[in-house]
């Protein structure tokens, strides 16, 4: 019995190492790296296991998209958690490495209707509950903020984050450190409102 469970637990940890490192090339190299031959070297396992665990390219896909989406769920929960929900949307949305993996994601979901659907779910899960977070900032009506509804507070902040992530990794800087320098006067509006 206790030979069963290893061997399970076994397979569950192969099959996690494979996805993360369908994952990490994803990354690194953009979607196309994603290959049996490649993921299977990056994990340092078997080329069969990868189709043992993932029927079909899709299917890894599709997980892979759970897998990012419930850790970066679970990062959210935590960020949302400090006093200053905006400013952590703001640097969740700011990370660079996510916003490529994402971006990646996005053109893989351009092709396989599974992974875009699932990317959408995802993403709505995640939006509610960043504007949840901004609702109740607001409501206590110390936040000092030019927008009246948290959706528009969750799209300015995510919209100006992501485009100049996706700038940045293309060599576009021009007007970033003023934007930044906006988006930070912003923040300390909901600042304020914790010393209060």
């Amino acid at each position: 019995m206790a030979t069963s469970r290893r061997i399970g637990s076994k397979e569950a940890e192969s099959r996690l190492r494979l996805l993360d490192a369908a994952i990490e090339l994803m990354r690194r190299e953009g979607h196309t790296a994603v290959t049996v031959r490649r993921i299977s070297e990056e994990a340092g396992l078997k080329r069969q296991l990868v189709h043992y665990y993932f029927h079909s390219m899709e299917d890894l896909f599709v997980e892979i998209v759970r897998r990012v989406s419930e850790r970066y769920l679970e990062r959210q929960a935590r960020a949302l958690a400090s006093p200053n929900p905006a400013r952590a949307i703001w640097e969740l949305a700011s990370n660079p490495q996510a916003a490529r993996l994402e971006i990646e994601l996005m053109a893989v979901g351009n092709r396989l209707e599974s992974v875009r659907k699932l990317m959408a779910d995802y993403s709505e899960r995640a939006r509610q509950l960043q504007v949840d977070a901004i609702r109740s900032a607001l409501e206590g009506g110390k936040v000092v903020c030019p927008f009246e509804r948290p959706e528009a507070v969750v799209v300015f902040l995510r919209g100006i984050a992501k485009l100049i992530v996706m700038e940045t990794n293309t060599g576009i800087s021009s007007g970033h450190a003023e934007m930044i320098a906006e988006v930070e006067d912003f923040l300390r509006g909901f600042d304020a409102a914790e010393r209060r």
